[in-house]
């Protein structure tokens, strides 16, 4: 044995016998918090959410009855670590509340731990709070009121194209509700389920004779709603149609000079689900396009009344032309071109807009409202005049459809005036059944496909 190894053999033997042990230290800084969310608020339990960015992180919540957190409120606590943090990488803290009472307001801070590390946040009160629900009122001998959902505009799309937007238990019936991406408001649906078997699949079961009333609501202060009563014997889907405008409904969209600075004013008829707008321009109608806004122009959300905009470009320069169009941003990412607008400003400062209607490019967008039962819209841009056709598909590919416009001039083909009507039926007339399905625009040498889907 030679003098290194006899000299690693006593550094070994010499640190066992002193008690010492030896572990390699990791330094990290302490896991950051972002994005909290409460959701699956129901009478008795609510859930908190936020993002971590340190591997290994561990989570808790401090529920307080008081706003400055000196009173535990007594509730069950059980934590989940939805997408675990990997370096680099945000993962998702999860921690479900219980016990707690209906009707009241409770206060949280949550807690992340990775190593040794604790980050508490809020770091000190006042604490972010969150109210329950109402428990379950019987009105009267044979009606259930219950709240089923409050539409919540941030919740991801699903695979299937809808958007679940919460699970709402009251007393011991638990209702599903869902909102269809891109759909106009008030358009929504209640899962019934009450025909299930499976006692984890109920979710209404009534006696024979009993009837469910779902009651869908949209617009400003609800000022769209409509409602439909199924009978309980009846499960599965149940779907609601309050008709209302497109996502949003632009009515003006202009420009005027002041102070040697272009404003761009637009107005919109109604909006549904719109986070907000972005501005772009260009000097060449066929040139590249520049976002010229520093932050979106927040949108109204859901409303059916008109709202007036406007954003100042004080980057542009009198003298020159420029082209301009809108882009609404929906609150699920998606995004929407409006038309083009020519602004032409002389020295002088007089300024003549001229409203370029026609596309650019063509494309095909989706169809209105998805899911739906029994007929959508499906609009469509078209650049140039072009001969048009609309063919359904089926999940294996096979046409159950054909609609044939014809020679077409050159537009937007995005309402309800324009779209292209399906009524859910195939060539010889008849009801196709409840599933997903595939939609073609065929307009000269262009084609796009996209998928939809009837629940019925």
């Amino acid at each position: 044995m030679n003098i290194t190894k006899l000299f690693q053999l006593w550094l070994i033997i010499t640190t066992i016998s002193l008690g010492i042990i030896i572990v390699p230290c990791v330094f990290a800084a302490a896991p950051s918090v972002s994005n909290i969310t409460v959701t699956d608020v129901t009478p008795t339990a609510f859930s908190v959410v936020w993002g971590s960015n340190q591997p290994g992180s561990t989570c808790t919540l401090n529920v307080f009855t008081d706003e400055a957190g000196t009173t535990p409120a007594g509730a069950t606590v059980t934590s989940e670590i939805v997408t675990r943090p990997e370096a680099g990488n945000r993962g998702i803290m999860k921690v479900r509340v219980t016990g707690v009472q209906p009707t009241t307001t409770y206060y949280y801070q949550t807690s992340t731990t990775s190593g040794v590390d604790t980050t508490l946040y809020p770091a000190a009160a006042p604490f972010p709070s969150v109210r329950t629900e109402t428990e379950t009122q019987f009105v009267s001998n044979d009606t259930l009121v219950v709240k089923v959902f409050e539409a919540d505009d941030s919740t991801p799309v699903l695979a299937n194209g809808a958007i679940l937007i919460a699970t709402v238990t009251g007393a011991s019936y638990p209702v599903s509700g869902w909102a269809g991406d891109g759909v106009p408001a008030g358009y929504a649906g209640v899962d019934l389920n009450n025909l299930y078997s499976s006692a984890s699949r109920k979710s209404l079961e009534l006696a024979g004779g009993e009837n469910i009333e779902f009651l869908a609501f949209g617009g400003a202060n609800g000022s769209n709603s409509c409602a439909t009563t199924v009978p309980a014997e009846t499960g599965g889907m149940q779907l609601v149609n309050c008709d209302i405008a497109l996502p949003v409904e632009l009515s003006i969209f202009s420009a005027v000079v002041e102070d040697s600075h272009i404003i761009l004013k637009w107005r919109t008829e109604s909006e549904i689900n719109n986070l907000g707008f972005d501005v772009y321009r260009s000097e060449n109608p066929d040139g590249k396009f520049v976002k010229v806004n520093p932050a979106y122009i927040k949108g109204a959300g859901t409303d059916s009344t008109p709202h007036d905009y406007q954003f100042v470009d004080e980057s542009a320069a009198v003298g020159k032309t420029y082209y301009y169009y809108l882009e609404t941003i929906s609150f699920s990412g998606e995004r929407e071109r409006s038309h083009i607008i020519k602004v032409i400003v002389d020295i002088s400062g007089k300024v003549k807009v001229t409203g370029l209607m026609q596309p650019t490019t063509f494309a095909l967008l989706q169809n209105f409202p998805n899911p739906f039962n029994p007929e959508t819209w499906i609009p469509f841009r078209l650049a140039n005049d072009a001969d048009v056709t609309i063919r359904i598909f089926d999940i294996r590919g096979q046409e159950i459809r054909a609609i044939y416009l014809g020679q077409k001039p050159a537009g937007d083909y995005d309402t309800k005036g324009k779209a292209v009507l399906w009524d859910g039926r195939d060539s010889y007339g008849q009801e196709v059944s409840s599933g997903i399905y595939f939609y073609n625009l065929t307009a000269g040498n262009f084609s796009a496909t996209k998928k939809l889907t009837i629940i019925k």
